[in-house]
């Protein structure tokens, strides 16, 4: 029998996943816009420009103000409306990894809502500004701008992580009710459609 000659190395961590970024966009929208009940496979994030937001999300209405931040996570309906008078303009991206640890880390959290002023929001918001910076770009996309756009995902997830490592001792909450409420219905529901 050969022993293995690199078992008593240290070794990082071994990945194998995939990972999908879409739909990333910055719009300004007038006085009483709605955008469609939707939910997602992925996970969507928000971040209010300008302007003020109501949504509805598991039938609970939240109200988004300049600069706060909204995570949706996959499978949970929800509905955006403006009702600020001058209209309203913000950033959204969809994103996904099929790693289940991540997902599930991302998810217990069971924070929707990261308001502006807060340590969360500072760390996520400086992330999303550079999506902002890129989007903003007024050249045609290169191959590098692609791994930018990684490796940007890749440290809000890994911010996303830390944060949720850093609540773990906080007790459960309503939205972590709600969203694990979800998450069993949709898993339900995709199991039937097979």
């Amino acid at each position: 029998m050969k022993k293995d000659l690199y078992s008593h190395l240290k070794k990082l961590p071994y990945l194998d996943t995939s990972i999908s970024f879409f739909s990333a966009h910055k719009q300004h929208v007038p006085h009483g816009w709605k955008g469609y009940p939707s939910s997602h496979t992925a996970f969507e994030i928000l971040l209010i420009l300008s302007g003020e937001q109501e949504s509805i999300i598991n039938q609970n209405t939240y109200i988004l103000k300049e600069n706060d931040i909204l995570l949706i996570p996959p499978g949970i309906l929800h509905e955006n409306h403006c009702f600020s008078t001058k209209g309203m303009t913000y950033f959204a991206a969809h994103f996904d990894i099929d790693d289940p640890a991540l997902r599930y880390t991302m998810i217990k959290n069971g924070r929707l809502i990261y308001p502006d002023c807060t340590p969360e929001n500072f760390t996520i918001r400086s992330i999303l500004d550079e999506w902002i910076q890129l989007y903003n770009k007024k050249t045609a996309y290169t191959l590098s701008d692609r791994f930018l756009t990684l490796e940007i995902l890749a440290r809000l997830m890994t911010a996303f992580v830390k944060i949720s490592e850093e609540n773990e001792e906080n007790e459960v909450n309503i939205q972590i009710l709600s969203i694990a409420r979800s998450i069993a219905e949709t898993i339900q529901h995709n199991f039937n459609t097979f």
